[in-house]
């Protein structure tokens, strides 16, 4: 039965799961707004990054292969046979040399990215100019960076592109041009001077028409292009003063040349404005692209991106909160049917208004969980117990319907389906036994003798033993039909180590063997009967059903025995009471067990109903309880334990029959000494005077006088006599015929001679010694 449990009032289990997930959907709606509308600036960076990257990849592309192109041709020019004869020719003609010259031109007019090519002779110092103006220059040129770098043996010369600003001619006022200069030479054996050189000049214009492409890009739009080297050299910019500056230092640059990413981008301020630089690299090359784009250009776009963010969040806080009502409404309603089921399942009722209800239900489940524990460890604390109760009912006809699955449950280890027998072991002498124990040692002992008799039993067969709660346990075992032998010897063993581990004495009694454990309960039946043939055979008996001798068809005589008996009792012969009782026990030693049972209760009926009869007659009290001693005669376990009670109750009859003789004699005889007391002075007093006062016999009254008194009743009649006679002399002075007359004495003589024999002197003599007494000393005797 569950106990109500206090519900501790507090908000309801839709109202929290609201809440609940509501407060969980807002906080993600809230962090992912303000993740996206705090971020969307470097996302907008890294999507302008990821745009622009390809658009920056194909002008790298297009400027490696321009470069690419433009040492190809200036190859191709060195070894064209114009120019190496002007490169080599000691003494060329004029016209030679115009002819070379000019077809030198005719090859520059087919690139059109080229601004001018220097062909330079070493042996002659020559200087070769082929381009908008052809000049020829012997020891001085124009170039001076040119000159400067051939005249310096430690200058290292190669391919790669120098970016610089050259003369356009002799006339330093005709300014200068922004050119790409890559220079081929070959150097004289010594290595310190150049023997021939072919100097290749690409406008920086053509390179940056690619640059100006990339720029108009849509994605551009707005955005300043510059090319720098890894130094931080501008090498290329729509801004012709900016070119050759060093931007190294510059905040925007400095970031982009520093890192080894491939690309990237970035807020940096240029020239006091906020811009996004946007920069890519190109392993082919040792240039850095980067496109400067003013952040107003992009800061439109992102505003208007943040505010759609708050509106679509503020969208989707409100679906959320919807969707949040809705969902915990359909959750909430198995759990208020749940809750209601609960209730109606353990008799509470859910309170309502505000009531949480998951909480009622986790209370309630709580509350049932420690009962189910409750339940398991009791469970396990009384598996012995609950074991004994199942094999209990076995033997009571109560199988359980799973008994199968109850028997792997409990462990217990008789195989079901096998041949039963079963093992009754009763201990002998019951009520001595729980009179010497307590109930927690007798519970102990019979739990001992359990474990003995499994332990002895499971060596040949497999057993479950059980204690049925009174005088006896139950040993269930597994056994063929031809196993009477096996058993019986291990009931012998059992008794055997019963009397040495535990001092007790006990009966063994083996019932036949049946098919199946559902027999079990018809072969207790027939041990229940089989155990009373104790009280014929004794206690430490062990029998099988099978042995015991066929019972005899009609109950043994005994009632003349009986009648012998009480004669006995109402004769106070105790001998004869325990000879006739004896009789009777061997004659019902010969009937059947039902015959005993049936013939104690009446002998005791018999014995008790002739004291009754004996104590309404005024001879004698007995003080017997009938019924106290039914009960002991039917806890009798053997018909020698009978015999020993009656025996017992035999005795008691006649210590009381003695006792009622002694107080009946002691009364007669005080009655008879005070009559003699009374009536000495009358000369007729004699025992058969007394005998008939008192309707008795002369003879039967001087024997009971004589038993109790030691003398005769004459012999006292003449010693009170006596007594007074010497009292009279002592006290007064009558004659001796007045002392006699007044004594009850007849004959002088004789009065005399028994005076003298009494007191040792003459009654004469005893006046006048003075020293008579009613008391003298004793007299001797004579021989």
């Amino acid at each position: 039965m569950f106990v109500k449990l206090p519900l501790r009032r507090n908000q309801p289990y839709f109202l929290s799961i609201f809440m609940t997930i509501t407060f969980f959907a807002t906080l993600i709606v809230l962090v992912l707004s303000a993740f996206l509308y705090f971020n969307f600036k470097s996302f907008s960076f890294r999507l302008l990054n990821s745009a622009n990257e390809k658009f920056m990849n194909q002008v790298f592309t297009n400027t490696v292969q321009i470069d690419e192109y433009a040492k190809i041709y200036a190859n191709a020019l060195f070894n064209n046979p114009d120019a190496a004869q002007l490169m080599l020719a000691q003494q060329p003609s004029i016209v030679d040399t115009l002819r070379s010259m000019r077809s030198l031109e005719t090859s520059l007019s087919a690139a059109p990215f080229l601004y001018s090519v220097y062909v330079y002779n070493g042996r002659t110092d020559t200087y070769y100019t082929v381009g908008p103006t052809p000049v020829i220059r012997t020891g001085e040129f124009y170039d001076r960076e040119i000159r400067s770098l051939f005249k310096d043996p430690g200058a290292k010369i190669d391919m790669s592109p120098i970016p610089r600003r050259m003369p356009v001619s002799d006339d330093p006022e005709n300014g200068s041009v922004s050119v790409f200069t890559y220079i081929l030479a070959d150097h004289m054996a010594d290595r310190t001077k150049i023997k021939n050189a072919l100097v290749v000049n690409v406008r920086m214009d053509w390179l940056f028409n690619a640059l100006q492409s990339y720029a108009e890009n849509d994605s551009l739009d707005g955005s300043h292009v510059q090319l720098v080297d890894r130094k931080g050299l501008v090498v290329a910019d729509k801004d012709q003063s900016l070119f050759l500056t060093h931007v190294a230092d510059e905040p925007y640059a400095k970031r982009a040349l520093a890192s080894g990413d491939k690309s990237g981008v970035y807020l940096a301020d240029v020239q006091g404005e906020s811009s996004v630089i946007t920069y890519s690299t190109d392993p082919a090359s040792d240039w850095l692209l980067l496109s400067i784009l003013p952040y107003k250009y992009i800061a439109g776009t992102v505003s208007h991106i943040r505010s759609l963010i708050l509106l679509i969040s503020c969208a989707m806080l409100a679906i959320c909160i919807t969707a949040a009502f809705l969902l915990a409404k359909r959750l909430h309603a198995p759990v208020l049917r749940l809750r209601d089921s609960v209730g109606q399942q353990l008799g509470i009722k859910p309170a309502t208004g505000g009531s949480d209800e998951f909480r009622f239900i986790s209370e309630t489940v709580a509350s049932v969980h420690d009962q189910m524990l409750s339940l398991s460890s009791f469970k396990r604390s009384n598996q012995a117990n609950l074991r004994q109760t199942i094999l209990r009912g076995l033997l009571t006809a109560a199988v359980p319907q799973d008994w199968e699955k109850v028997f792997r449950e409990f462990q217990i280890g008789v195989e079901p389906y096998g041949g039963i027998a079963l093992v009754m072991l009763k201990i002998d002498g019951y009520a001595g036994f729980c009179e010497r124990y307590s109930k927690r040692d007798r519970d102990l002992l019979k739990y001992a003798l359990v474990n003995i008799a499994e332990e002895v039993l499971s060596t040949n067969h497999a057993c479950a033993c059980v204690d049925m709660g009174e005088d006896h346990i139950i040993a269930i075992t597994n056994a063929a039909a031809g196993d009477k032998e096996s058993l019986t010897g291990l009931a012998r063993d059992i008794q055997i180590s019963a009397a040495e581990c535990c001092r007790l004495s006990v009966s063994a009694f083996v019932s036949e063997t049946e098919n199946g454990i559902r027999e079990a309960s018809t072969l207790y039946d027939t041990l229940l009967p089989l155990s009373q043939y104790r009280m014929r055979y004794g206690t430490g008996c062990l029998l099988h059903a099978g042995n015991l001798p066929e019972e005899p068809r009609e109950s043994p005589p005994f009632d003349e025995p009986l009648q012998e008996l009480i004669a006995a009792i109402r004769k106070g012969r105790l001998t004869d009471m325990e000879a006739h009782c004896r009789e009777i026990i061997e004659t019902l030693k010969t009937g059947s067990c039902n015959d005993m049972i049936f013939a104690l209760p009446i002998l005791t009926a018999s014995v008790f109903q002739t004291l009754s009869l004996m104590e309404k007659n005024g001879r004698v009290a007995f003080g017997l309880d009938y019924m106290a001693f039914d009960r002991t005669i039917k806890a009798c376990e053997t018909l020698a334990e009978a015999e020993s009670e009656f025996g017992r109750i035999f005795r008691t009859v006649d210590e009381r029959m003695n006792v009622n003789r002694d107080g009946r004699v002691a009364s007669l005889i005080g009655d008879a000494t005070r009559f003699i007391d009374q009536n000495y002075r009358n000369k007729a007093l004699s025992t058969n005077m007394v005998a008939d006062h008192f309707q008795l016999t002369a003879a039967y009254l001087g024997k009971l006088f004589r038993e109790t008194n030691s003398c005769s009743i004459a012999e006292y009649i003449t010693e009170v006599r006596m007594k007074e006679a010497a009292s009279l002399l002592r006290e007064t002075k009558l004659s001796m015929d007045e002392l006699m007359e007044r004594i009850g004495w007849e004959n002088k003589k004789h009065f005399f001679t028994l005076f003298r024999k009494r007191f040792g002197v003459t009654p004469t003599e005893f006046r006048l010694s003075g020293r008579a007494s009613l008391d003298p000393p004793a007299r001797e005797e004579d021989d």
